[in-house]
């Protein structure tokens, strides 16, 4: 199997994408309990597109890994894939718990204390004794269920050989829309039973049960789909359906507020029609990126090459730069509508600078991507 350059460009785009939202939560306009607020300035513009971007990336991101999971198992062998996703999973993971975390903990802790008026000195030494206490996973939430995916993932393929149950093994999801149509109403019955509008993300290391049903299936999806890469291509005749669509549902979606309804029968239906509405926008959008990129990135690139490796430090170590950045700007004289785009230039420039000259061609390379030479190589899919 060569080298499949979209589904890199699509899963170094899903990291990115997670920075560029994380950019902007301080400046919505219907600001977040747990987020920094910057109360000189907010757009519902950037409600529309976070709730837009939030509906495909994270469904996108776990159907890649999938993808990636069922080659690289099968190509490699199950001992030496535990080790490959101990490398590149588990070490890093255990490695930002310890390093990056307390660093993105900080700013926010900084920033709650900063509000009782105390004294400088008295304020760092308060954000300090809290910033070391349990503050949950934050961004990294989504390598602990990455864990969980690929524990599960080995434990059903082991289970399935040892009873023989082959025939299960040959089920493929394709593009068609009636496979969309029976998905969604599954994922709907998901978001209605285990959650009020939509997913959010979770940083608790308790297992939620809604969270392993939703990033599972699309884990899965994407599993059944390396089955034949060829069914990837298939999905240019629907790209701009699907897309078109899913863009559109961002209107009736924004104006069924729940929230607003007080009787129960009316909250019911209106909670079920905003779940199956949503979970219809999140397969035409994962489905229509992933034949966008299909269609747009099957050749290779060097500049998305570079981007794909970078991604993964970018993402880990983005957290920390972004809340900083948007607390130091709230008392600055930075006209309000340009904070969120100074926000997202000197993370991006901090985040590829760091990666480029501290960690591409080092250990830390080595665990995030395998290892890079400065002269130009040819790598294969199990690099990453």
């Amino acid at each position: 199997m060569v080298r499949l350059h979209s589904m890199d460009a699509l899963r170094a785009i899903a990291m990115f994408l997670g920075v560029l939202l994380h950019a902007m939560m301080s400046y919505q306009h219907e600001p977040r309990i747990e987020w920094p607020q910057d109360l000189d300035y907010n757009s519902i513009i950037f409600d529309i597109i976070y709730n837009w971007i939030h509906a495909f990336r994270m469904p996108l991101f776990f159907l890649v890994a999938g993808f990636f999971a069922r080659f690289l198992y099968y190509r490699i062998g199950y001992k030496k894939f535990i080790k490959h996703r101990y490398n590149r999973i588990i070490i890093p993971f255990i490695f930002s718990l310890i390093i990056i975390i307390p660093f993105s903990v900080f700013p926010f802790q900084y920033y709650l204390v900063h509000q009782k008026g105390l004294s400088f000195i008295d304020t760092i030494q308060l954000a300090l004794t809290q910033t070391f206490r349990w503050n949950g996973l934050l961004h990294l939430w989504f390598l602990y269920y990455l864990i969980i995916m690929y524990s599960l993932m080995i434990l059903i393929i082991r289970f399935a050989k040892k009873l023989n149950l082959t025939r299960y093994q040959k089920f493929q999801f394709t593009y068609r829309p009636i496979s969309l149509l029976a998905a969604s109403t599954f994922l709907g019955l998901i978001f209605y039973f285990f959650y009020d509008i939509k997913v959010e993300p979770w940083g608790g290391v308790s297992i939620k049960l809604g969270q392993v049903l939703f990033y599972g299936l699309f884990f899965f999806l994407g599993y059944t789909m390396q089955r034949n890469v060829n069914t990837l291509q298939s999905g240019s005749r629907f790209m701009w359906i699907y897309l078109t669509i899913g863009l559109l549902l961002q209107i009736p979606l924004y104006l069924l507020k729940v929230e607003y309804y007080t009787n129960e029968e009316a909250y019911l239906i209106i909670k079920l029609s905003h779940n199956m509405l949503h979970a219809f926008q999140v397969f035409l959008l994962t489905f229509g990126m992933l034949a966008l990129f299909t269609k747009l990135f099957h050749k290779e690139n060097k500049a998305i090459r570079y981007f794909s490796d970078a991604s993964y430090w970018i993402y880990l170590i983005h957290f920390p730069i972004v809340i900083s950045v948007q607390i130091w700007l709230m008392e600055s004289m930075v006209p309000g509508y340009l904070r969120f785009y100074i926000v997202l230039l000197i993370t991006t420039v901090f985040s590829f600078f760091t990666y480029h000259y501290l960690v591409r061609f080092t250990i830390i390379g080595n665990y995030l991507h395998g290892s890079r030479h400065k002269e130009l190589t040819m790598h294969t899919t199990a690099d990453t």
